[in-house]
């Protein structure tokens, strides 16, 4: 107590370092990216999708309604893995800390 260093080192901090703020800032700016790119993806492909549909109201609607689907499904699945891989590298980010 009568050190002159009590004061600073009486208490502990948490040892998270500036590396591993960075490293999880520019994960999480990278799953940003992505989710913005497959978003303007799935924009481009609903604008495409819509224009087609209105050069071609030949087509029967159970079609539309399958190729619809099937490109949901898809579009869904995709999206759902990639949301999934995101939060395991968070997760893993955030527990890897953690032991540290």
């Amino acid at each position: 107590m009568g050190s002159p260093f009590y004061g600073k080192y009486a208490y502990p901090y948490d040892r998270y370092s500036a590396f591993e703020m960075l490293e999880e800032n520019a994960r999480r700016q990278a799953a940003q990216k992505e989710m913005e790119a497959l978003e303007a993806q799935r924009l481009k492909e609903q604008q495409s999708k819509e224009k087609s549909a209105g050069s071609a109201k030949t087509q029967s609607t159970a079609k539309k309604k399958s190729g619809s689907s099937a490109l949901d499904k898809a579009l869904s699945s995709s999206l759902s893995q990639i949301g999934r891989s995101v939060s395991r590298e968070l997760v893993r980010g955030m527990f890897d800390t953690l032991k540290k």
